[in-house]
């Protein structure tokens, strides 16, 4: 575990569409830092397993859904959503290009585990959750691991299904 002292190393830093990323490693974690601001780390994933098993729990048995994961992060939700049976075709949707290298041939390859990337990598978008579900829809199921909601959403709704782009909320638990 990192101690106070403990000085983060810096493995990559680029400017992207919407600012400054950086993946840093601190101790035994690696960390994702977007704008200067921490975003996640590799410490746990709890409450992004929670989050993929709210959003699949709430379609009712529903035969092969696909789904839909809007941020990449540092790829619990993916590895989690790939390991489960229920989900037919899983889309990533993330709009940082250096998150999704980090994840194909870097240091988050681990977390995002190569059988879930295999699954979902031909389904990888790079543009943000929000503008994907503007375009028409075909997703059944949308779980959100970012801090901002897209279109439609309050920041407070974590999954959310839908056929068409109105949207209908379940609050995450």
């Amino acid at each position: 575990m990192p101690t106070s002292y403990d000085i983060p190393e810096v493995l990559d830093r680029r400017e992207g569409p919407h600012g400054e990323v950086v993946l840093r490693r601190h101790g035994d974690l690696l960390q994702i830092i977007a704008n200067g601001c921490f975003l996640m780390d590799t410490s746990d994933g709890r409450s992004e397993r929670l989050l993929v098993d709210a959003a699949l729990g709430a379609l009712h048995g529903r035969p092969r859904p696909d789904v839909l994961i809007g941020g990449l992060g540092v790829g619990f939700s993916l590895a989690h959503a790939a390991a489960d049976p229920r989900p037919g075709r899983i889309t990533v949707v993330e709009r940082e290009r250096a998150i999704i290298d980090w994840h194909l041939d870097g240091p988050l390859s681990d977390f995002s585990a190569r059988p879930s990337r295999t699954r979902a990598r031909r389904f990888w978008k790079r543009i943000s959750c929000h503008t994907y579900m503007r375009l028409p829809p075909r997703m059944t199921h949308c779980v959100s691991t970012s801090t901002t909601a897209p279109a439609g959403l309050s920041p407070r709704a974590t999954t959310a299904s839908t056929h068409r782009p109105d949207w209908q909320a379940a609050q995450g638990r």
